[in-house]
């Protein structure tokens, strides 16, 4: 049954949506009512433009007089179409309207955001490109449109218990808790007090020795680091020292053997900390792999009081004060801790049109990331609607993903009409996901191509062509190839737009896990980033459509070409741009500061962010930072995800020395870092 149509926000048209699955659509089908869709192995909710769908899908392709190589390296870019336009722009106007909520990854309408490209896909006549091992009903292995990979997810407590063996269980949420900061697992041992489990700090302070074995035990622990009267630290001046950082407290029992902890709110201490007791699983992954407890102070009494000895909490807080405390506590415990880990999972979307010939092993790859920020909780330039309004990302990167739909439809009318026998090489469509997250959808294709990546030609990224200002489009990152920039200059005289060619590129989009692959690529984009970028004001009203489509048009020959071009373009590394910065700020809701780093793919369990490249001689590359680093605490503090670490940066200042904790093969790295202005 069809819903009423709700306003798209653009050209007013309405989107059309059934709640019961159909078959694929057909030529017949097509009507202004009762559209629906189904793709993949499960049917979905899916609306779909209904100006776009009444129409008889018809090649739009502008016929050349001889499709052979000689021909094409004198042929001109196609002409502008004004039908064309419009079909580019209801693509625009679906993929940032507000019923898809700014197509964060894990989101519904992200999901929804894939379908409609793997719809268009499969209009167009691709084929899906990643190889599965499901068996298709006739003969061999079935492709799948969908590359899947982690982005990360979250720990939820099915069920817990902690007491004294035999005894009477302690009240979850009362007297202890559950805060994700460890795994799951039952266990059961002796208690053993080991201080603030402060491996080392200033003047000579030891609080774990290196031969202390824990083997079996469970170690109980108290928060932050040895302080003095007043509840402040001893080891800095203002704050907590990153050794206060329950990673490496956690850390440091576990390599010694602790079968499980016990985090213990230390009474005095100036931290409002100590007044809650955390039950609540907030991280996407777990400091240590051994059951974790959070509990009071007077739990940890009560501990104390089970031998009789009279000894005193507060007595054990003034000996760890002054130096190693590890003293057995003389009390069996009982922990048991069942966790259950549901991570997010992103895909790219990718189509393959065949080549061939004897160039068919080759490829060329066009990309474009179809994600953006939600509502901003993370990335927003807005600092005032940060998380509380959608944004759209019309331009950043609507504008991108609907050049992939046009030149999927243009450059498989174009090998349908190819002499028999032209060679060709095989064409790559890839609507990634997770750009807008650290480059992550790219990253796990060059990891996980479906070919070896010495095959690929090039590869050309869109990101941000929907709003070119006085016809400058950039063409860069063409230093990646040698000889490829010469390539470029002739078909840019056959275009009206004036094409800026550069060698030099940034690590801004997806085609940089390219380079990083050591694969030539041409980077397009606009010439000047307008201020709207990363905010909510980046809709379809403002995008300019038929000088986007004038540059569809002229990647569509360029992509042509190479795709026919009987030599290969060599891998070189290239110079490194400055970064382009939008015309004017928002709300001065943009970090002042760079990292200097990328993420990397997430991995099940992982708390922190993964760093998956470092810039050369930015602010981390000089701390010392290493991809494969896991970034875990900042001053000191827990960095969780990738929104918390934005967070941090809004606030950080250039020119600004900040102690980074890094886990590296298992252990964890002090580093100072100084932030560099952006």
């Amino acid at each position: 049954m069809a819903l009423p149509s709700i306003s798209n926000g653009g050209l007013g048209q309405g989107l059309f949506f059934l709640l019961q699955p159909y078959p694929m659509l057909t030529e017949a089908t097509y009507s202004w009512q009762n559209v629906a869709l189904h793709c993949g192995p499960v049917s979905r909710l899916c609306p779909i433009p209904t100006m776009m769908l009444h129409r008889t899908l018809r090649s739009l392709a502008v016929s050349l007089p001889l499709l052979v190589p000689g021909a094409l390296a004198q042929a001109p870019v196609p002409a502008l179409n004004v039908e064309e336009v419009d079909r580019y722009m209801e693509h625009v106007d679906f993929l940032a309207s507000p019923f898809l909520g700014g197509r964060l990854p894990g989101t519904e309408g992200m999901e929804i955001s894939k379908d409609y490209m793997q719809f268009y896909f499969e209009r167009a006549g691709l084929s899906p490109a990643i190889p599965t091992t499901a068996e298709s009903d006739v003969g061999g292995n079935e492709n799948s449109w969908r590359q899947p990979f982690t982005l990360g997810g979250k720990y939820t407590v099915e069920e817990a218990s902690f007491q004294l063996v035999g005894g009477e269980p302690w009240i979850k949420g009362e007297d202890y808790g559950v805060p994700g900061w460890g795994g799951a697992g039952d266990v059961q041992g002796a208690a053993v007090f080991v201080g603030y489990a402060v491996e080392s700090g200033p003047d000579g302070y030891v609080g774990l020795s290196e031969d202390l074995d824990l083997s079996g035990k469970i170690a109980v622990m108290l928060r932050f680091e040895p302080m003095g009267a007043e509840g402040k630290s001893l080891f800095v001046k203002r704050g907590w020292s990153p050794q206060a950082g329950l990673a490496g407290k956690l850390n440091a029992v576990r390599r010694r053997g602790a079968g499980a902890a016990i985090v213990i709110n230390t009474p005095g201490a100036k931290d409002s900390r100590i007044k809650r007791l955390r039950d609540k699983v907030v991280f996407s992954g777990t400091q240590v792999d051994i059951p974790v407890l959070h509990a009071t102070s007077n739990l940890a009494q009560d501990l104390l009081d089970v031998d009789g000895k009279g000894l005193q909490l507060a007595e054990l807080i003034e000996r760890s004060n002054a130096g190693e405390t590890v003293q057995d506590l003389d009390v069996n415990l009982d922990i048991q801790c069942k966790m259950t880990y549901k991570g997010a999972t992103a895909e790219n979307v990718i189509g393959l049109l065949p080549g061939k010939g004897e160039l068919a092993n080759e490829y060329v790859m066009i990309g474009a990331h179809l994600d953006h920020l939600g509502m901003g909780n993370f990335g927003s330039r807005d600092r005032k609607n940060a998380g509380k309004v959608i944004h759209p990302g019309a331009d950043d990167n609507a504008s991108g993903t609907a050049a992939l739909i046009l030149l999927a439809e243009r450059l498989k009318a174009d090998f349908d009409a190819l002499p028999e026998g032209t060679p060709a090489r095989s064409i790559l469509f890839a609507a990634f996901s997770a750009e807008e997250s650290g480059l992550i959808g790219a990253g796990h294709y060059t990891k996980n191509p479906i070919a070896p990546l010495s095959d690929m030609s090039v590869m050309i990224n869109f990101d941000m062509i929907g709003r070119i200002e006085n016809q400058r489009l950039s063409a860069s990152a063409l230093g990646t190839g040698k000889g490829l920039k010469d390539f470029l200059a002739d078909i840019t005289d056959r275009t009206e737009l004036h094409v800026v060619l550069k060698e030099s590129t940034m690590p801004a989009s997806d085609h940089w896990r390219f380079v990083q692959a050591k694969v030539p690529v041409i980077f397009g984009s606009m010439e000047n980033i307008h201020g709207d970028y990363h905010t909510p004001r980046d809709t379809s009203a403002l995008i300019r459509p038929e000088d986007a489509v004038r540059a569809t048009m002229w990647f569509h020959q360029v992509a042509l070409e190479l795709s026919l071009h009987e030599g290969r373009f060599e891998f070189q590394a290239p110079e490194m741009a400055g970064r382009r910065k939008p015309k004017k700020e928002a709300s001065d809701g943009e970090s002042k500061v760079l990292l200097g780093i990328q993420m990397g793919e997430a991995v099940e369990g992982q708390t922190g962010i993964l760093v998956g490249s470092v810039i050369d001689k930015g602010s981390a590359a000089r701390a010392g930072v290493k991809a494969g680093d896991v970034l875990i605490a900042w001053k000191g503090k827990p960095i969780k995800d990738l929104a918390s670490l934005s967070a941090i940066l809004l606030k950080a200042k250039p020119g600004q020395e900040v102690a980074l904790t890094a886990k590296r093969d298992g252990k964890e790295v002090e580093l100072k870092v100084t932030l560099d202005a952006r």
